[in-house]
Protein backbone atom coordinates (compact mmCIF):
# COMPACT_ATOMS: atom_id res chain seq x y z
CA UNK A 1 0.00 0.00 0.00
CA UNK A 2 3.01 2.42 1.14
CA UNK A 3 4.30 2.13 -2.55
CA UNK A 4 0.99 2.69 -4.25
CA UNK A 5 0.61 5.98 -2.55
CA UNK A 6 4.66 6.63 -3.21
CA UNK A 7 3.53 6.14 -6.99
CA UNK A 8 0.32 8.61 -6.36
CA UNK A 9 2.58 11.20 -4.55
CA UNK A 10 5.56 11.06 -7.35
CA UNK A 11 3.27 11.89 -10.01
CA UNK A 12 1.86 15.25 -8.22
CA UNK A 13 5.83 16.01 -6.91
CA UNK A 14 6.58 16.06 -10.36
CA UNK A 15 3.58 18.13 -11.72
CA UNK A 16 4.62 20.75 -8.88
CA UNK A 17 8.79 19.95 -10.30
CA UNK A 18 7.68 21.24 -14.12
CA UNK A 19 5.84 24.12 -12.78
CA UNK A 20 9.39 24.72 -9.83
CA UNK A 21 11.52 24.55 -13.29
CA UNK A 22 9.25 27.29 -15.37
CA UNK A 23 9.97 29.46 -12.42
CA UNK A 24 13.67 28.95 -12.49
CA UNK A 25 14.06 27.44 -9.08
CA UNK A 26 17.28 25.09 -8.54
CA UNK A 27 17.54 22.26 -6.83
CA UNK A 28 19.65 23.63 -4.17
CA UNK A 29 16.96 26.84 -3.55
CA UNK A 30 14.47 24.48 -2.69
CA UNK A 31 16.54 22.58 -0.51
CA UNK A 32 17.82 25.91 1.42
CA UNK A 33 14.01 27.00 1.32
CA UNK A 34 12.92 22.83 2.88
CA UNK A 35 15.63 23.70 5.62
CA UNK A 36 14.38 27.13 6.38
CA UNK A 37 11.03 26.13 6.97
CA UNK A 38 12.17 22.97 9.06
CA UNK A 39 14.38 25.44 11.06
CA UNK A 40 11.29 27.79 11.62
CA UNK A 41 8.96 25.03 12.97
CA UNK A 42 11.64 23.79 15.33
CA UNK A 43 11.86 27.55 16.44
CA UNK A 44 8.33 27.62 17.20
CA UNK A 45 7.94 24.19 18.70
CA UNK A 46 11.02 25.16 21.16
CA UNK A 47 9.86 28.89 22.10
CA UNK A 48 6.36 28.34 21.54
CA UNK A 49 5.42 24.90 22.82
CA UNK A 50 2.12 24.02 22.11
CA UNK A 51 1.13 27.02 21.62
CA UNK A 52 1.99 27.67 17.41
CA UNK A 53 1.52 24.05 16.89
CA UNK A 54 -0.50 24.38 13.49
CA UNK A 55 1.74 26.78 12.17
CA UNK A 56 4.84 24.55 13.19
CA UNK A 57 3.48 21.18 11.79
CA UNK A 58 2.42 23.05 8.22
CA UNK A 59 5.94 23.69 8.20
CA UNK A 60 7.28 20.33 9.22
CA UNK A 61 4.95 19.17 6.27
CA UNK A 62 6.21 21.81 4.13
CA UNK A 63 9.71 21.05 4.33
CA UNK A 64 9.02 17.10 3.32
CA UNK A 65 7.42 18.79 0.50
CA UNK A 66 10.50 20.39 -0.12
CA UNK A 67 12.90 17.72 0.45
CA UNK A 68 10.62 15.71 -2.48
CA UNK A 69 10.35 18.27 -4.78
CA UNK A 70 14.65 19.69 -4.95
CA UNK A 71 15.21 15.92 -5.92
CA UNK A 72 12.91 15.93 -8.40
CA UNK A 73 13.58 19.34 -10.06
CA UNK A 74 17.14 18.18 -10.34
CA UNK A 75 15.78 14.86 -11.91
CA UNK A 76 13.77 17.20 -14.39
CA UNK A 77 16.83 19.39 -14.74
CA UNK A 78 19.58 16.69 -15.00
CA UNK A 79 21.38 18.39 -12.74
CA UNK A 80 21.47 14.95 -10.23
CA UNK A 81 25.23 14.49 -8.66
CA UNK A 82 26.57 12.81 -6.30
CA UNK A 83 26.97 15.99 -4.23
CA UNK A 84 23.87 17.01 -4.60
CA UNK A 85 22.43 13.95 -3.17
CA UNK A 86 25.13 14.44 -0.63
CA UNK A 87 24.24 18.18 -0.02
CA UNK A 88 20.00 16.90 0.53
CA UNK A 89 20.86 13.42 2.57
CA UNK A 90 23.08 16.08 4.94
CA UNK A 91 20.12 18.62 4.98
CA UNK A 92 17.87 16.14 5.55
CA UNK A 93 19.71 15.07 8.87
CA UNK A 94 19.84 18.36 10.26
CA UNK A 95 16.21 19.53 9.46
CA UNK A 96 15.09 16.09 11.29
CA UNK A 97 17.13 17.18 13.92
CA UNK A 98 16.18 20.44 14.38
CA UNK A 99 12.78 19.75 14.29
CA UNK A 100 12.84 16.85 16.87
CA UNK A 101 14.80 19.28 19.05
CA UNK A 102 12.57 21.97 18.78
CA UNK A 103 9.64 19.37 20.49
CA UNK A 104 12.52 18.10 22.76
CA UNK A 105 13.56 21.33 24.42
CA UNK A 106 10.18 23.04 23.95
CA UNK A 107 8.77 20.52 26.93
CA UNK A 108 5.95 19.13 24.10
CA UNK A 109 7.43 15.39 25.07
CA UNK A 110 9.38 13.14 27.73
CA UNK A 111 13.09 14.12 26.74
CA UNK A 112 14.06 10.34 26.90
CA UNK A 113 11.60 9.33 24.68
CA UNK A 114 13.10 12.25 22.48
CA UNK A 115 16.12 10.98 22.64
CA UNK A 116 15.70 7.88 21.28
CA UNK A 117 13.26 9.03 18.34
CA UNK A 118 15.98 11.43 17.66
CA UNK A 119 19.42 8.81 17.74
CA UNK A 120 16.83 6.07 15.91
CA UNK A 121 15.91 8.57 13.37
CA UNK A 122 19.28 9.97 12.78
CA UNK A 123 20.75 5.96 12.69
CA UNK A 124 17.90 4.33 10.44
CA UNK A 125 18.74 7.16 7.86
CA UNK A 126 22.90 6.45 8.52
CA UNK A 127 21.88 2.45 8.34
CA UNK A 128 20.50 3.24 4.99
CA UNK A 129 23.93 5.83 3.39
CA UNK A 130 26.20 2.89 4.79
CA UNK A 131 24.83 0.19 3.26
CA UNK A 132 24.08 1.62 -0.05
CA UNK A 133 28.06 2.14 0.09
CA UNK A 134 28.75 -1.88 0.65
CA UNK A 135 26.05 -2.53 -2.10
CA UNK A 136 23.02 -2.96 -0.57
CA UNK A 137 20.08 -1.25 -1.32
CA UNK A 138 17.66 -0.59 1.89
CA UNK A 139 15.16 1.60 0.43
CA UNK A 140 11.38 0.45 1.21
CA UNK A 141 13.30 -1.63 3.79
CA UNK A 142 11.34 -1.05 7.18
CA UNK A 143 8.56 1.49 7.84
CA UNK A 144 10.34 4.33 9.36
CA UNK A 145 11.85 6.22 6.33
CA UNK A 146 12.11 10.04 6.61
CA UNK A 147 8.87 10.32 4.62
CA UNK A 148 6.53 8.60 7.20
CA UNK A 149 8.49 9.82 9.81
CA UNK A 150 8.14 13.66 8.73
CA UNK A 151 4.45 12.47 7.73
CA UNK A 152 3.95 11.49 11.41
CA UNK A 153 5.51 14.84 12.76
CA UNK A 154 3.28 16.53 10.74
CA UNK A 155 0.06 15.36 11.43
CA UNK A 156 0.40 14.44 14.85
CA UNK A 157 1.74 17.59 15.35
CA UNK A 158 -1.24 19.49 13.78
CA UNK A 159 -3.43 16.96 15.78
CA UNK A 160 -2.39 18.57 18.73
CA UNK A 161 0.04 15.35 19.87
CA UNK A 162 3.63 15.89 18.97
CA UNK A 163 4.50 13.86 22.16
CA UNK A 164 2.37 10.64 20.56
CA UNK A 165 4.42 11.48 17.51
CA UNK A 166 7.67 11.54 19.15
CA UNK A 167 6.68 8.33 20.80
CA UNK A 168 5.73 6.92 17.72
CA UNK A 169 8.52 7.48 16.02
CA UNK A 170 10.90 6.08 18.55
CA UNK A 171 9.29 3.50 18.21
CA UNK A 172 8.79 2.98 14.38
CA UNK A 173 12.53 3.90 13.99
CA UNK A 174 14.07 1.75 16.45
CA UNK A 175 12.11 -1.33 14.97
CA UNK A 176 13.20 0.10 11.50
CA UNK A 177 16.67 0.21 12.67
CA UNK A 178 16.81 -3.26 13.93
CA UNK A 179 15.06 -4.47 10.69
CA UNK A 180 17.59 -3.27 8.50
CA UNK A 181 20.27 -3.97 10.64
CA UNK A 182 19.49 -7.92 10.16
CA UNK A 183 18.35 -7.34 6.55
CA UNK A 184 22.03 -5.70 5.79
CA UNK A 185 23.33 -8.73 7.90
CA UNK A 186 21.88 -11.48 6.19
CA UNK A 187 22.53 -9.88 2.29
CA UNK A 188 26.05 -8.88 3.00
CA UNK A 189 26.84 -12.67 3.41
CA UNK A 190 26.39 -13.33 0.10
CA UNK A 191 28.14 -10.66 -1.41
Amino acid sequence: MLERIRRIVAGYIDSVASIAVKLKLTPGSICLLGLLSASASGLLLYMYGSKLLLYASILILLSGFMDALDGAVARLTNRVSKFGAFLDSTVDRVEESIILGGIILGGLCDASVGLVALVGSLLTSYMRARAESIGVNLAGIGLGERAERILILGLLTMAGYPDIAIALIAVVSTVTSIHRFLYVYVKSRSL
